[in-house]
């Protein structure tokens, strides 16, 4: 069993180390302008129309196109279920109608694939829409065709923006998109907190979320409201520029002037954008027309789906370079002071080696900290076995010391190894046997001499120093002493 168990204890195997681990992430920010927009916007909109036409197993996923993490839809969740410790809700099990966009945020520190079960926190806003069916009783003084569709809406946004943001109702419009019925809409700033978790580098998703927690503008004070309808604005030069044949709504002004030709690529994009209102799941048409009519879409669907088409063109915009990978120690900006607080963010500032406008190119971030895990191979205890080794080794230290305390405290002679039936007994003058002789081997003297009870003691225990021999025990010989000397 010690042999055994000796070599049964101890195997190889894997073991845990858990690690702190630091990352950035892509945050959207005011910082969308650029002083040469031509040259961006087409990688834009490859970009957005490539996230767009992915198939329909990327729109479900977690992850986009380019495997970066969907941030989920809070108000989903504060809808069909109920939050658990500090406000954090399970997203798990995600839908295509409970992700905000269908481009994710870009995250770096995640890309070491010997490391697994990344897990950290992430900051994150998005535009919610609520929509509701126009009735077209309204008449507006503000009307603007886009790309998408038509745009009106009443409220003097120069105004708006310089109204205190504590003071902002949410921003109403009408849109109206070809082959849909127009819709009422509202738009806010939906400011949440979500955990991300990587079993591996590429399978990370966000398993919670909540509202954040950092200090932010009302949700009412949204960068979109106040944008919608300014020539010389990223939104206008990068989204809402170009000009769509679609009607207005009730009677209106031209707030900018003439009216723009849609160019054929922002058709395309225009059109494909519509069949992902209509159905997300068939944006090419390629599976014939929807089993919904656009006329039939409910408002709530509509409103979902319309704020992942403004957030996805968004992510674009403040993800940029990122969104296809570009994103390593150059492209971080990162601000220590992390709060939503437009003020409070850095002015990100050119340097020798990059100039202004790719300063506004490159990605702006915020840090992030939380852990990764490796595996690395090690001896493995197997403690049946190791337990085994330990009892069997006892025994066998605890059996080589008895004869050691047996000789030293109970014996009081030599050891003595011989053949008492011949050597021991035959002329010895202390065992009183016949003198005749005898050619008996000695197993057969010992059968003889079986009654025969023999003591190895002290033979002349009279004298000053005793003699060591053999003698029959009921004869004169006395038993060993000790501190007796003997010769």
């Amino acid at each position: 069993m010690g042999g055994q168990s000796s070599f049964r204890q101890i195997s190889y195997g894997p073991k845990d180390i858990t690690e702190p681990a630091n990352f950035f992430y892509v945050v959207p920010s005011q910082w969308l302008w650029t002083p040469d927009l031509t040259q961006i916007k087409p990688f834009l909109d490859i970009s957005y129309l490539a996230a767009l036409m992915s198939p329909s197993t990327a729109q479900d996923s977690p992850r986009d196109a380019w495997g970066h993490v969907k941030v989920p839809r809070i108000e989903h969740y504060e809808d069909t279920s109920m939050p658990g410790d500090e406000g954090w809700y399970s997203t798990e099990n995600g839908t295509l109608e409970s992700y905000s966009s269908f481009i994710g945020l870009p995250i770096s520190g995640m890309e070491a694939t010997e490391f697994i079960d990344y897990s950290t926190t992430i900051q994150a806003k998005y535009f919610h829409l609520a929509c509701d069916l126009y009735d077209g009783k309204l008449q507006f003084i503000f009307n603007n065709s886009r790309w998408l569709g038509n745009v009106s809406w009443n409220e003097n946004i120069t105004e708006r923006a310089a109204t205190s943001p504590d003071e902002v109702e949410p921003f109403a419009f009408v849109i109206t998109v070809d082959h849909f019925r127009p819709a009422n809409c509202t738009i806010d700033t939906a400011y949440v907190e979500a955990e991300i978790t990587c079993p591996a580098h590429d399978t990370c998703a966000a398993v919670r979320m909540r509202r954040s927690r950092l200090a932010h503008p009302p949700e009412t004070y949204t960068q979109l409201g106040p944008l919608i309808g300014f020539k010389n604005t990223p939104w206008e030069s990068a989204l809402l520029d170009i000009a769509d044949e679609t009607g207005t709504v009730g009677e209106s002004d031209e707030i900018n002037g003439d009216d723009e030709v849609v160019e054929s690529g922002e058709f395309g994009m225009a059109l494909i954008s519509q069949f992902y209102l209509a159905d997300p799941n068939n944006v090419m048409g390629e599976m014939g027309p929807s089993t919904t009519k656009p006329s039939e879409l409910g408002p709530d669907v509509f409103a979902i789906r319309l704020s992942q088409v403004i957030n996805s063109y968004w992510a674009t915009m403040n993800g940029k370079g990122s969104v296809t990978g570009v994103f390593d120690e150059f492209t971080n900006r990162s601000n220590t002071n992390i709060s939503w607080y437009y003020e409070d963010q850095e002015n990100i500032q050119s340097t020798d080696d990059q100039t202004f406008d790719d300063a506004f190119v490159n990605a702006r971030a915020w840090p992030s900290t939380g852990t990764k895990r490796s595996n690395v191979e090690v001896f493995k205890a197997h403690y049946g076995w190791a337990i085994a080794l330990i009892v069997s080794s006892t025994v066998l230290v605890a059996a080589s010391l008895v004869p050691f305390c047996l000789r030293t405290f109970s014996s009081h002679g030599p050891d003595v190894l011989m053949n008492f039936s011949s050597l021991a007994t035959r002329n010895n003058p202390y065992v009183a046997l016949p003198v005749t002789g005898t050619y008996l081997d000695a197993a057969d003297r010992s059968r003889l001499l079986k009654d025969v009870r023999i003591r190895f003691g002290d033979v002349e225990s009279g004298n000053a120093i005793g003699m060591l021999g053999i003698g029959r025990l009921d004869g004169d010989v006395a038993p060993l002493r000790k501190e007796r000397k003997y010769a």
